[in-house]
């Protein structure tokens, strides 16, 4: 056992070749299949907040305004998809990037 984590070298070695050997574009696809997000879906991102989370039910009830128009349902096929990114918290502020020993580019 060579590897830090106990791992043998030579079945590392095996998995990095079997891993650079797949097609990308096939296991991005099918990873979207496997995810509940619609290819005509937009996705409407939010930074969290208790006070918003009846969101979804909001977008839920105005699609039917969307769906009024012509123009708009063609452009919006489906009820956008809310998604809450975290919210900055006090160690964001305290705390630069740099010294949690990440990059900013």
């Amino acid at each position: 056992m060579d590897g830090r984590e106990g791992y043998r070298e030579e079945f590392v070695r095996e998995q990095i070749e079997r891993a650079s050997n797949l097609d990308w574009t096939v296991l991005i696809d099918q990873e979207c299949r496997r995810s509940n997000h619609k290819k005509d879906q937009i996705p409407m991102i939010v930074t969290f907040h208790p006070a918003i989370c009846s969101l979804r039910d909001v977008v839920g009830r105005l699609q039917t305004i969307l769906g009024a128009s012509e123009e708009h349902r063609r452009a919006i096929k489906e009820k956008p998809s809310v998604v809450f990114r975290r919210a900055p918290n006090l160690k964001d502020s305290l705390v630069r990037t740099s010294f949690l020993g990440f990059t900013q580019k």
